[in-house]
């Protein structure tokens, strides 16, 4: 048997291959292509889900996150620790957003260097949080706009989903380098 890579026009499939014994196993060049970017298309797909854009639909989901958000650092601020991680406290392990109410609080009082230490993905959440909340307070035709302004971002960039693949990959390494939060 031999195994070869076959230089498409685009690309190098290294799935299609020459099989001397069983000329039933080798696949044609096009149905590799094909497969080929039917992956890519899935892919693509999943990553330009919008993620946000149904949170901004529902002002009272948006509302709730919201004021859940605020009840937290505000919960924090007065006592020096918020709610405790359910993942934590189930698991030992800290979750991918562990330490961001601490960071943010650190970020509110001007030390950015200390506050992106304890978690870099805190200015970003923050964002997040602050286009959560405009979208639960704005009226009806400017919310809409709002939306529709997210949606075609997210569909456009899939930036929402490799926003939250980085963060996985931060915890993962957080996790490994097992960094105290």
């Amino acid at each position: 048997m031999v195994i070869t890579s076959v230089k498409h026009q685009s690309h190098t499939c290294v799935s299609c291959y020459q099989d001397d014994f069983d000329n039933d196993r080798r696949h044609s060049d096009i149905e590799m292509c094909e497969s080929v970017k039917g992956y890519r298309a899935r892919l693509s797909a999943i990553l330009r889900t919008p993620i946000i854009t149904p949170i901004l639909r529902e002002r009272a989901l948006a509302g709730a996150i919201t004021g859940a958000c605020v009840a937290q650092v505000g919960l924090f601020a007065l006592t020096g620790h918020g709610w405790q991680c359910p993942i934590r406290a189930a698991l030992g392990i800290p979750c991918p957003g562990c330490g961001l109410t601490h960071a943010a609080m650190l970020l509110f009082q001007g030390k950015w260097g200390e506050s992106l230490s304890e978690h870099a993905f805190v200015p970003i959440f923050l964002l997040g949080l602050v286009l959560v909340a405009i979208g639960s307070l704005l009226p009806g035709n400017w919310r809409d706009k709002l939306v529709n302004l997210v949606s075609v971002v997210e569909q456009r960039t899939g930036i929402t989903a490799l926003v939250l693949i980085a963060l996985m990959g931060y915890w993962g390494i957080r996790l490994l380098l097992a960094v105290k939060v």
